[in-house]
This record gives structure tokens, C-alpha cells and sequence, in this order.
């Protein structure tokens, strides 16, 4: 495993990253007090299902570490469900550099964005073996036609995304260490949605990764990890992280 305090830590390619988004820019998933299953079972695709899902004859994909999903700029014909595994989303900046636009993980739906451009917007990476169901999309907008609830969970969505970005932009002018943490606790966070230990997960990304989210320099975040170790909150050995003092991580962040 790749050591995330380690100088030369490796990410699945060579792209320059600006941000990871949980779910991300890409993915839309639905939240604890939305959807009707268990979470960490089978994330949109469960939810969905009780509007009969089945009905839409979704194919599954296995996609091997550091395959493409999907390319930016290739006709939008289907969303994706994460049914095991994690995904990142790399953009095209106008300088002609990429940059990772959103982390994506079991139980995120990938593609609501590229419905108005009606291509995808990203190119999406596995970062581990990982499998999707892949939904039609023009099956999936009859489905949504045919069932207002469905509709209003999609609804629900889109608002949660907004808010996200906004509280993602509003942290811009945060400490190095309230960032970090806002980032720990959020991963966190995400694990007990999943029906995993908010206490210890996997990190997915790369000390380069959680820099250029942040806005912070790589020798930045891994001073910063190291005082948070150092003071006991954390401990990060290779890509696992256990969170010590969840009540004094946390409050770093406010």
C-alpha cells in the first residue's frame, strides 16, 4: 500500500488533482434520511429499486484499477451505480492540465451532470477493481416520469449537491488544520453511511490528492497530518487512518 506521508506517494495516473468531492462532482447519492434501504447494502440502486429498478434492465460492469468508465465528451447514454469499489472524476482545465473533479464511492450514482451537456463532462478512472451497474438513461427518465416520488428523492439530491459545493467553498479561507480535519471528519462520516467504522478506513487518495483538494501544499498536509498524530488525534499508517479523538478532531474543524 502507498504510504500517504511518504514524498513520492503514487496515485492511480499522473493527473494534476484540484479536488476530490464526496460524492464529488459527478455523484449524486442518496442520503441517509432518503433513502428507504440500508445504506451500505446497495446504495441508489436499492432505493431506486423500490420504483422498480428492475424493470430497467441494468447491466453490470467490472472495471479494473486504473481503466476509464467513461471519457469526457462521449454521448451521454447511461448513469452508473457503484456497486463495489471507488472512482475518480479527471477534467480538462482551459490551460490544457487535468484534474480530478470528484472522488466517487460504493453507493454513489455517476452521470446526473452530463444530463443537461449531454455528454460527460469528466473522464472517470477506477481506483481500485471496482463494479457499476450501468442504468440506461433514456429507460431510467420514463421511470422518473412515471413515479413523483422518485422524482423528489432526484430533487433532493441536486439540493444536497448544492450545498455541498457551497460548504466546500466557504472553507477556502480555513486553517491548514481545520481543512485536514474538516476532510478527516467528513470521510468519516461517509464510512458510517456506508455501515463501516467511522473510526478506521481506507484513504483512497494520495498525499497529492488531499493537497490540491484542499488548497494546500503537499508539504503542507503532511506537516499538518503529522501534528495531528503527533497530538494524538489521528494515526495514518499507508492508506489506513484511525481517528483517536473523533470529539477533538472535530472540533478543530469549527
Amino acid at each position: 500500500m502507498t504510504d500517504l506521508l511518504s514524498p513520492q506517494a503514487p496515485s492511480a495516473d499522473r493527473s494534476v488533482v484540484s479536488g476530490l468531492n464526496y460524492p464529488g462532482a459527478t455523484a449524486l447519492r442518496l442520503d441517509r434520511e432518503t433513502r428507504p434501504n440500508k445504506p451500505h447494502e446497495d446504495g441508489p440502486a436499492a432505493a431506486i429499486g423500490t420504483y422498480r429498478l428492475a424493470e430497467l434492465e441494468c447491466a453490470k460492469r467490472h472495471i479494473r484499477i486504473g481503466a476509464t468508465l467513461c471519457f469526457s465528451g462521449e454521448p451521454f447514454l447511461n448513469l452508473f451505480s457503484i456497486s463495489s469499489g471507488s472512482f475518480k472524476s479527471v477534467i480538462q482545465t482551459e490551460s490544457g492540465n487535468e484534474r480530478v473533479s470528484g472522488l466517487h464511492r460504493s453507493g454513489d450514482l455517476m452521470g446526473m451532470d452530463a444530463i443537461g451537456a449531454g455528454s460527460y463532462r469528466a473522464r472517470v478512472v477506477a481506483l481500485e477493481d471496482s463494479q457499476v451497474q450501468v442504468i440506461p438513461y433514456q429507460k431510467f427518465q420514463s421511470l422518473v416520469l412515471q413515479s413523483p416520488k422518485l422524482l423528489e428523492q432526484l430533487l433532493c439530491l441536486m439540493s444536497n449537491e448544492i450545498s455541498r459545493r457551497q460548504a466546500m467553498a466557504s472553507e477556502r479561507d480555513a486553517s491548514a488544520e481545520a481543512r485536514v480535519a474538516n476532510l478527516l471528519v467528513g470521510l468519516a462520516q461517509q464510512s458510517a453511511e456506508r455501515g463501516a467504522s467511522s473510526l478506521e478506513f481506507n484513504l483512497l487518495m494520495s498525499r497529492r490528492d488531499l493537497g490540491s483538494y484542499l488548497g494546500l501544499s503537499l508539504e503542507t498536509v503532511s506537516r499538518t497530518l503529522s501534528r495531528l498524530q503527533e497530538k494524538g488525534l489521528v494515526l495514518v499508517r499507508n492508506r489506513e487512518l484511525r481517528i483517536l479523538k473523533p470529539d477533538e478532531l472535530a472540533a478543530l474543524g469549527e
